[in-house]
């Protein structure tokens, strides 16, 4: 009974700490929103494809300083700029996912949305630098860009953002924890565990990106981190009866006696 009552009381509490976090959105309605305006470039015709259509790379945009991507489209200059943007993004994520070999099956479906939605914006400064047009085939060829540096900056911006906050909810919750307060200290943890999922894509982002195996960031805390911390609370929670604990119920109803009972946290009265 006291294992059930542990489980069941930590299964809500995660329930509402999800449900604060907001609506994920599906994967076509991110590529729909990252389809940006189309640059005004300067676009070539001709019958010799240039070598940046055929995979050799573009003199003005070297890859040793950014991310490009070649997207093609038989319908005008518009699909063949998403093309090209979506493939960078493409090309970027697969990277990424390759990265993380570490992740385990029953988190895998997080950290895909986690990846999705982190890596959609660093591409927010994705820019369309060219385009040519094979008139013989009617087909439209865009090149996407993405400037390493400052790529590296957004991603260095948004792990310092989140790695600023995550010792203090740490020592908050420990703060609670030491007080009896176990809603709080759990509180605190859950707001951890729910911002600490995109260091880990943004790190591999970062390594991918700068072609280095320098990590950002100053904390070595993570998600690991605060679920042992929850872990930790649910294992040490026990009950202590006061009364009402030997009644057998025999219908449906009220029971005749009240179950009254004590919740300690290693030893120490729970608040509440």
């Amino acid at each position: 009974v006291d294992k059930m009552i542990r489980v069941v009381a930590f299964l809500l509490i995660f329930a509402v700490a999800a449900g604060c976090s907001g609506p994920v959105k599906m994967a076509h309605e991110r590529d729909d929103e990252f389809v940006s305006k189309v640059s005004r470039v300067a676009k070539t015709r001709g019958p010799n494809p240039p070598d940046w259509v055929q995979g050799k790379g573009h003199p003005l945009f070297p890859q040793s300083r950014y991310l490009v991507g070649v997207g093609f489209s038989e319908i005008n200059w518009v699909s063949a700029n998403a093309s090209a943007q979506s493939n960078l993004a493409k090309t970027l994520k697969v990277k990424i996912r390759s990265k993380m070999v570490d992740v385990s099956t029953i988190e895998q479906q997080y950290v895909e949305s986690v990846i999705e939605t982190e890596v959609d914006t660093v591409l927010e400064g994705v820019e369309i630098k060219d385009g040519w047009e094979d008139q013989a085939k009617n087909v439209y060829y865009s090149l996407a860009i993405l400037d390493r540096k400052l790529a590296a900056a957004t991603i260095r911006s948004q792990i310092g953002e989140i790695e600023s906050r995550l010792p203090k909810l740490i020592s908050e919750g420990k703060k609670n924890e030491a007080a009896g307060d176990l809603i709080g200290a759990l509180s605190h943890y859950f707001s951890g565990y729910r911002i600490s999922p995109p260091l880990a894509p943004l790190k591999s982002a970062y390594r991918i990106i700068t072609r280095s195996l320098d990590t950002p960031g100053t904390s070595s805390l993570g998600t690991g981190d605060f679920a042992f911390r929850i872990d930790d609370v649910v294992q040490n929670l026990t009950l202590s009866y006061f009364s009402g604990d030997k009644q057998v119920v025999k219908s449906i109803g009220e029971l005749p006696e009240p179950l009254v009972v004590k919740v300690n946290f290693k030893g120490k009265p729970v608040q509440g």
